[in-house]
């Protein structure tokens, strides 16, 4: 049996699905899907979807299927989106004392992670070198909103541009960090948490919506998208 590639070992494996894509709804809305951050593709793909922003009349930044990836591409996307500087998430990491003893007296033995180093948090400057979107946003949420994408979400919320619809976001664990073992194994733990600017947790606890729009079997079935509703219908009234 003799097999010929027809695929370049450089090319995108056929199954694999663009990190976005850009809808024009019938009312001029512009609807950008985010399925992950892990690339600066999703940058690439932005920039070449909108050298600039005329006709948009408004856009609905979709992150419910958004998981994984890196913030710094996050705050690429939405640096594009905002007019002015904003704060980005606030991060801490644990100081681990295993052999600090528990304090005496105490009601129960201290805990060695108890002490945290808090990392400055980064100030996000629109981007110099491409134009700005200044009309109206909404971003979409949901539980599967996780990690680089939940850290857009506190991030937009900071810059003031528009609203949160959906559900609350997944609350990740932060950053991981790896460390190998014998063989193939690893061991990953929970290295970075973070929150928002005034300490408020996201790890564990995720980002809410200001707008709640529930995904329903039926609305499914019907094929209908009740937070791509929502959104249309804030974004209309932000028009009027």
């Amino acid at each position: 049996m003799s097999v010929t590639r027809s695929v370049s070992l450089n090319d995108r494996w056929p199954l694999e699905r663009t990190p976005i894509d850009v809808d024009t709804l019938p009312d001029g809305v512009v609807v950008v899907r985010v399925r992950s951050f892990a690339k600066v593709d999703v940058v690439e793909e932005f920039d070449r979807a909108f050298p600039g922003f005329g006709g948009v009349k408004g856009m609905i930044v979709d992150l419910r299927r958004a998981a994984g990836g890196r913030t710094e591409y996050a705050y690429e996307i939405l640096s594009r989106l905002a007019s002015k500087p904003f704060p980005g998430v606030l991060q801490r990491t644990p100081i681990y004392r295993p052999a600090l003893p528990p304090v005496s007296g105490a009601a129960e033995p201290s805990d060695p992670a108890i002490s945290w180093d808090v990392f400055p948090t980064d100030t996000v400057a629109p981007r110099a070198n491409r134009i700005t979107y200044a009309g109206s946003i909404a971003v979409l949420s949901s539980a599967a909103t996780v990690g680089a994408a939940e850290d857009f979400l506190a991030a937009f919320r900071n810059t003031g541009r528009g609203v949160i619809i959906g559900e609350t976001s997944a609350g990740s664990p932060g950053e991981a960090l790896d460390r190998p073992l014998l063989k193939d194994w690893a061991l990953r733990l929970s290295a970075v948490r973070e929150a928002f600017p005034d300490g408020a947790d996201i790890t564990g606890a995720g980002v809410a919506p200001e707008l709640t729009a529930i995904e329903r079997v039926d609305d499914f079935l019907a094929g209908r998208d009740a937070a791509i509703e929502r959104a249309q219908s804030y974004l209309a009234v932000r028009r009027d």
